[in-house]
This record gives C-alpha cells, sequence and structure tokens, in this order.
C-alpha cells in the first residue's frame, strides 16, 4: 500500500513539474517579445537595464499584462481573456 501511495505521489509531482516548466517557457517568451517590442518603439533610447526597471515597476503581474501596461497595446490582453 506504501509503494502505490509513493507512485502516485511521485506521478503528480512529475505533471506538476511539467505543467511549471511549460509556464516558465511560456513566460519567457512573452517577456522576450516584450523586449523586442519595446526595444523597436524606444529605439536608441532602449536599454536593458531601463527595460529591467520598467519590468519591476509594473510589479508581479502576468506578462500579457505588463505588456499591456508598458506598450499601451491590450491585444494581448483580449486573447487571454476572450480566447
Amino acid at each position: 500500500y506504501g509503494d502505490h501511495r509513493d507512485l502516485h505521489l511521485s506521478i503528480r509531482r512529475q505533471r506538476q513539474m511539467c505543467i511549471r516548466d511549460r509556464t516558465y517557457l511560456v513566460g519567457k517568451i512573452q517577456i522576450e517579445r516584450l523586449m523586442t517590442d519595446r526595444a523597436m518603439d524606444l529605439g536608441e533610447g532602449f536599454t536593458l537595464n531601463g527595460f529591467m526597471d520598467e519590468i519591476n515597476q509594473v510589479g508581479l503581474i502576468p506578462a500579457s499584462m505588463m505588456y499591456w501596461e508598458m506598450t499601451g497595446d491590450d491585444e494581448h490582453l483580449h486573447e487571454m481573456l476572450y480566447n
């Protein structure tokens, strides 16, 4: 009985890790897209330090909301809410 329970807990942990890893990957892609778009918007005025300061100012929120907060473009927010 104990081995069966341990196996069940191990499988649950593995599934949670896979979900977490995918979430991190999606967030990474969204942040990279935001950084690219900000660099294009700001041109020569873009710096990585400035970008990181902007991220820290908007706080710990989903990347789609960061995008909206930093660019004013709510396309990603609509995708998240309505798709």
